[in-house]
Formats: structure tokens, sequence, C-alpha cells
């Protein structure tokens, strides 16, 4: 197999928030001049694949994706993946790299691709379902938007009116009228395709949005256990984890096996500011009930790694370690720590932005962490390694101003100060 293959564009599908079909979550769904959303299918003529009118089945093959199929199968890197290998070359161990591990244990790479012609052609046999359903939700983080929370949509409008430079507003633009954000309802033609599957499907990843809020999160689950499949099907998805009911716990019992994504990305002022509106006292009790779930129940406490809580992280974990779970982050991938991953849009919340004195700073927090911990833990958990190795690997120093201007801008809109919280920026 070639070192830069995928399996996912052969078994796998992926919606985005607004109905768009897409290569996977991953996939690098910004715009260039030149290439407008990465990441997003398309059919022959040019129009974007929405799920809710278009079948996937029908659009399994389109030239775009036999396109990225094709380079796969050549060992050639697609552009869409390149956020992928951006993390590997900091030594990240990668989307790409885990999925390929995952499945490679469940399915016969050279079986797949041996019903693959040579142009890229595929049988539409996914194995893997990855859907976001729609932008509902009850928190509006402040380094997400408006297309991935509904409720970030009045401090957007805000925002796109404050003194913010044209260039940041270029950045966080939203084009509403380009999606269908209540995409999944139950006349979407997509759920037709899933239907069909359920005998064969393998894994579902869920994300919004906030999935749990959603009525047809709910609804999708029962489908599964009503068709007789759920016990042969793995559930993964991510919440924020406020919404807890007795309906929903019912219903997890009935899969296979059901991995939940917590998203914490700090503990205390850190939370309050960066998971707005939330309150961290509330939070505390919900990871309570998070970890008396059932054992089929797998639970992680999964970070976003940004410029907004890089320097908190290392608190983050020690507070992990104390709390001394009985199953949350308790797994052998985890270390008993946490699940990580890197923001990458907006680019200037990126790690890169930071100024080298900062980066510095960081550095040093880092290696006091790796003390606490010991360095057998510390080795072992490559992620915070890699995190600063992705840190250092660009210099994107520039755009801290924006940073610091995007960042009091939110404050006037929220009435928040996080010059209290993030206390080694306001020294800069």
């Amino acid at each position: 197999m070639k070192n830069n293959f995928c399996i996912l564009p052969f078994i796998h599908l992926s919606t985005r928030t607004n109905g768009a079909m897409q290569l996977c979550c991953h996939a690098n769904s910004g715009s260039a001049e030149d290439y407008r959303s990465i990441g997003y299918n398309r059919k022959d003529t040019g129009e974007f694949v929405y799920v809710d009118q278009d079948r996937p089945s029908e659009y399994w093959n389109t030239e775009y994706y036999k396109s990225v199929r094709r380079k796969f199968m050549q060992g050639k890197v697609p552009v869409e993946c390149r956020a992928c290998f951006k993390e590997e070359a900091a030594g990240y161990r990668s989307k790409r790299q885990w999925e390929n591990e995952e499945w490679a244990e469940k399915l016969s790479f050279n079986e797949v691709l041996a019903r693959v012609e040579p142009d890229g052609t595929a049988p539409f046999d996914i194995k893997y379902v990855d859907m976001k359903l729609g932008n509902k939700c009850d928190l509006a983080c402040l380094m997400c938007n408006p297309a991935d929370s509904s409720k970030w949509i009045p401090d957007y409008n805000k925002l796109m009116k404050s003194d913010i430079d044209q260039e940041t507003k270029n950045t966080l633009e939203w084009r509403k009228e380009e999606g269908r954000l209540n995409w999944y309802r139950h006349d979407s033609v997509f759920w037709k395709d899933i239907q069909d599957k359920l005998d064969t499907m393998e894994s579902f990843y869920i994300i919004g949005g906030e999935p749990t809020i959603n009525s047809e999160f709910e609804s999708f689950l029962e489908m599964c256990v009503k068709s007789g499949h759920s016990d042969h099907i793995k559930l993964r998805f991510n919440t924020n984890g406020l919404t807890t009911t007795e309906r929903h716990l019912e219903l997890y019992k009935r899969f296979k096996h059901v991995l939940i994504h917590l998203s914490v990305d700090g503990i205390g002022a850190y939370h309050n500011l960066i998971r707005y509106p939330s309150n961290w006292i509330e939070m505390e009790k919900k990871l309570d009930w998070w970890d008396s779930t059932p054992d089929n129940v797998e639970v992680t406490i999964d970070t976003t790694a940004s410029v907004l809580n890089i320097m908190h992280i290392p608190d983050l974990v020690k507070w992990k370690v104390k709390k001394q779970y009985k199953k949350i982050s308790q797994y052998p991938t985890n270390k008993g720590l946490i699940g990580m991953h890197f923001l990458h849009s907006p680019e200037f919340l990126n790690v890169t932005v930071l100024p080298s004195n900062l980066k510095k700073t960081v550095t040093e927090k880092y290696y006091e962490l790796f003390d606490y911990l010991g360095n057998d833990v510390a080795n072992s958990y490559k992620k915070f390694h890699a995190l600063l190795d992705f840190m250092n690997s660009t210099d994107n120093s520039h755009m801290w101003p924006k940073t610091l201007k995007y960042l009091d801008n939110m404050d006037s809109i929220r009435q928040t100060n996080w010059k209290s919280v993030l206390l080694d920026y306001d020294k800069t």
C-alpha cells in the first residue's frame, strides 16, 4: 500500500453542517480564488452535492471523487488532504493515519481496491458515515462560527459591523445562502441511502452543531435500534456534554460500542471564556454523570488546541489527572490524560500566530508538565510534543494583532474580559 494512501474516499460518506457532501470532516474546506470550498463533492456540472436533495449513492462517482481516489491509488497527495499531512510533518498522528490503522483491522484494503476501476469508479459500499446534523447548538464557543453554531449568529452579525479589518471579515465570512442548515430533516433523501445500508454499516460519527439537542439525533438512534442492526454498529459523537437524558442513555446501551468525545477546552475561567456561555460549575457536574455511563460507553475529554488555551492545557491536564475519573479518558490511547486536536481555522487563532516570546513561554510550561507527569508518560503521549512542533513549524506572528483585535471585539460584544483570563497575552 502506498505511504500516502487513505482508505476513507473508498468506504466513507461525510457531510458538512450545511448538507454538502464532502470527502471527510478533516478535508480542507476553505476557499481559494481558483478553488472554492475545497473538499466539497461536486457534480460534473460544477454544482455542489447537497444530500437533502441529492442521494449520495447517485453522486458517489463524480469526476471529483474519482480524481481523489486516483491520486491515492497513485501514491499522490490530494490538495484536499493537506491538513493531515501538515499534522504528520509535526509528528502528530493524523486522522488519515489512525483511520487507516483502525480500518486495516476490519477490512482488506487490497480487496476494497480490487473493486475500484482504474479511473477511480468505486461501488457504493460504505461502511462508515460521518454526519453533521446542521448548526443547531446551545453554545457559541469563542473559536467557532455561525456555520457550526446557530447561537453564534447574533454575535456574528455584530462582529461584521464592528471595526475589525476587512481581511479578517473575509476570513470569517459566512454565506448562509450557500447551505441548507436543516438538511437532515426526515424528508432528506440522505436517510434512504443510510437505511438501505444499515445491515452492513459498521460505524457512525456524528457532530453538529450540538447533536444531543437535535430531535433527529434521537430519531436516528431509534431508527438504528428498530432496524435490529444497532448491536453491530459502533456509534461515535462529539458533544459539549450538557444534555444528559435517560432516553439517550437507554438508546446508547443498544449499540455495540459508543465512543463519546466531550469537548472541554479548559477549566474555570478558561472554560467560561472559551465555551461561552456555559458555566464550569455546571460542566463539572455533567462530567460526573458521564463518568457513570454503562460499560459499552467509552468517554473521552477532547480539547481543541488554539491560542485560546495552549498556555492553559498543562493545567487542564493536571486537573484531569487529579480528578481520578473511573472511566473518562481512562483508555490506552489517552494515557489517562486528554484527547487533542489542532485548530486550523480561523488561522489567526491557530497556535502558529504566537510571537516568539510567547512560544518560548508555552514551551517552558509544557516541559514543566512533562516533569509533573514523568518522562515515561510524557514521552509515550506524543501529542504534546507534536503540538509544540506544530506551533514552531511556521511563524505566522504577523497575524497576532488580528488575534488581539478579535478578542477585544468579542469582549465588547459579549461583555467578557479576555485579559483577566489569558494573562500571558495581556503582557504583549
